[in-house]
């Protein structure tokens, strides 16, 4: 008899608990969490956007990828004459910009050109070189903008994780988001996402791909530009790889700093480095500006 009534709040405990979860997973669905975009592996850079996908992040952010998994709504069999722009999530817009919100988007209302952004998130300068020359009729192309910031120089990214990166959506949403907001916000206890490289390597990839940035731009028929861009409140000019990498081909390389712009301020991030919607702009005026 006393087991019985012991046993009779733990199981509505247990019950009660149950249905929060199942509340708390509903409720994630229905705020639009799911929609999220998904990746996929690459046999050149490792990983990129899964192609032909689109959504609604939290109901309100607009996505849509295309054929060869990059963000832009307009299809284009051949990148001969168009403009692109290459970089991680600050080209790509993330999860928190709207489709119309992107560089690409933006830059293309501002120029009336074709604008092709090749771009994924937390791509290095190895993923976007490899992806770049994957592309059709890459070198046949008017421009080619890199936007690049340090946080690109000293790794390889390739996108193994499915906490960051993920490949399929999760059975149940709220434990996976949980893991994720602790895998990319670890303490101290919790497993780096990347081991941290060591000297040695980092001049190795860093002299690797010089000579990889400098094929590229002797393939390439149009004009190449760098466009450095900091982290919040870095001072850029620390960094001395981005005359390295212009310094390949100084008569076809140019290298433009989006903090020369008055434009450009604190509150042009949405986060320590990704632009909001007013960053966007900045950026697409301040390359409008300079280059056309």
């Amino acid at each position: 008899m006393f087991t019985v009534i012991l046993e009779t709040p733990v199981i509505a405990f247990i019950l009660i608990c149950l249905a929060a979860l199942v509340l708390a997973e509903l409720l994630i669905r229905w705020n639009g969490i799911k929609s999220f975009a998904l990746f996929t592996t690459d046999d050149r850079c490792h990983y990129r956007m899964k192609a032909s996908q689109r959504g609604h992040f939290l109901n309100r952010y607009q996505w849509a990828y295309d054929e060869r998994g990059m963000r832009t709504k307009n299809y284009i069999s051949t990148l001969s004459g168009a403009v692109i722009l290459l970089g991680d999530s600050v080209v790509d817009g993330g999860n928190y910009l709207t489709q119309s919100e992107t560089l690409a988007e933006r830059l293309h209302g501002a120029i009336g050109r074709t604008v092709y952004p090749i771009a994924c998130h937390g791509w290095s300068i190895e993923n976007e070189l490899a992806a770049l020359t994957s592309m059709p009729s890459w070198q046949d192309a008017e421009k080619l903008i890199l936007v690049l910031n340090r946080g690109d120089f000293d790794y390889t990214n390739e996108g193994s994780s499915q906490w960051s990166f993920p490949r399929r959506l999760p059975l149940w949403l709220l434990p996976w988001f949980v893991c994720r907001q602790l895998y990319r916000r670890y303490p101290a206890w919790w497993p780096p996402e990347r081991p941290v490289a060591t000297a040695e390597e980092i001049r190795r990839l860093r002299n690797q791909n010089l000579k990889r940035f400098k094929d590229v731009v002797e393939q390439f028929r149009g004009t190449v530009t760098i466009l450095r861009f900091p982290f919040k409140g870095e001072n850029t000019a620390t960094e001395t790889y981005f005359e390295d990498l212009a310094a390949v081909a100084k008569s076809k390389v140019s290298l433009i700093d989006i903090t020369d712009s008055p434009m450009w301020t604190d509150d042009c991030y949405l986060d320590n480095i990704h632009p909001n919607s007013k960053g966007v702009d900045a950026l697409s005026t301040y390359i409008k500006e300079k280059l056309f």
